[in-house]
């Protein structure tokens, strides 16, 4: 028993060192340089280093949910979820939203990012297919007669702690 209640202990210092790259608004001006390393949350555990923090700004409200759904493929981009590499909802507060990727390998990726205004799950369009909600895509690549390419859209990841702005459109 005092094994298994062990393990358990363990396990949640783990989860709360992570809590603060998972959930926080981190600030780039706050950043650690690359000589010092991130503080961790409990002492002993280190903090995650592979962070891909994505701050995203522009949204008309705070009302509702950001969603960020990033791809390391160009296959299905940005159309198919289900081919993404990784996506998360983030919560808004004034009028910004913070998406935070931890242990992220290096390499090519591309997100989308919509602003679920009305919180019911998906991204809403008029009759004609024109977005009701905000979106915005990695680079602020622009979307002309229909989504921009994987290309114009993606940025390379060199692994650590990388900061990216993502600004919404309407």
């Amino acid at each position: 028993m005092k094994l298994a209640r062990a393990k358990f202990l363990v396990s949640m210092l783990v989860l709360i060192a992570a809590l603060p790259a998972l959930a926080g608004e981190p600030s780039p001006s706050a950043a650690p340089s690359a000589a010092q390393p991130a503080p961790s949350a409990v002492p002993g555990i280190a903090a995650p280093s592979e962070v891909l923090h994505v701050h995203v700004v522009g949204l008309r409200s705070s009302k509702g949910q950001v969603g960020c759904t990033l791809f390391n493929s160009p296959v299905d981009f940005p159309g198919d979820g289900s081919k993404a590499f990784r996506d998360m909802d983030a919560p808004i507060k004034h009028r910004a939203a913070w998406c935070n990727f931890p242990n992220i390998p290096p390499g090519r990726y591309a997100m989308v990012v919509i602003h679920d205004e009305n919180g019911n799950g998906k991204f809403d369009r008029d009759a004609l297919g024109m977005p009701l909600e905000g979106y915005a895509f990695s680079n602020n690549a622009h979307a002309t007669f229909g989504p921009p390419s994987f290309g114009d859209a993606s940025f390379e990841y060199h692994g650590g702690e990388q900061w990216l702005t993502i600004t919404m459109t309407y």
